[in-house]
């Protein structure tokens, strides 16, 4: 994720000497690139930390509820962020707006409906529980 802030910082450097329209189109590319790690980092710390946690009292400690917290909270700004994002790149194989709805799902599952008793024809272990947020 340093390597996505460190281009953006360096297209905003380089813009005194960019064409206009090469200035916009790499500042949204390159945006949009560290917006997708934040939310990555997000969803990882969010579904890994969640998981550890759903093992039971022992592993309830303090650091993880700390990562479980921060990462959902910020999923669910950057998931905010993408799908108002007023430049989106084009819709091919890969539809990058898409990323968001997936996040979202995953803050659904562990925050406020519960984890899927069943997960493409797998019974989960995990299974109704969901993360207190308080």
């Amino acid at each position: 994720m340093n390597a996505a802030r460190t281009a953006v910082e360096a297209i905003e450097d380089a813009k005194p000497v960019l064409e206009p329209d090469d200035y916009v189109d790499l500042h949204h590319y390159f945006y949009r690139t560290l917006l997708t790690a934040r939310l990555h980092r997000a969803v990882a710390g969010s579904y890994f930390g969640f998981r550890v946690w759903s093992r039971g009292a022992p592993h309830r400690t303090p650091e993880i509820e700390r990562i479980v917290r921060g990462s959902l909270e910020e999923l669910k700004k950057v998931a905010a962020q993408i799908k108002s994002y007023a430049v989106k790149p084009p819709v091919g194989q890969w539809d990058w707006s898409k990323d968001a709805d997936r996040a979202l799902l995953y803050y659904d599952w562990i925050a406020t409906s519960g984890w899927p008793a069943e997960t493409r024809g797998f019974k989960n272990p995990n299974g109704g529980m969901k993360f207190p947020l308080q």
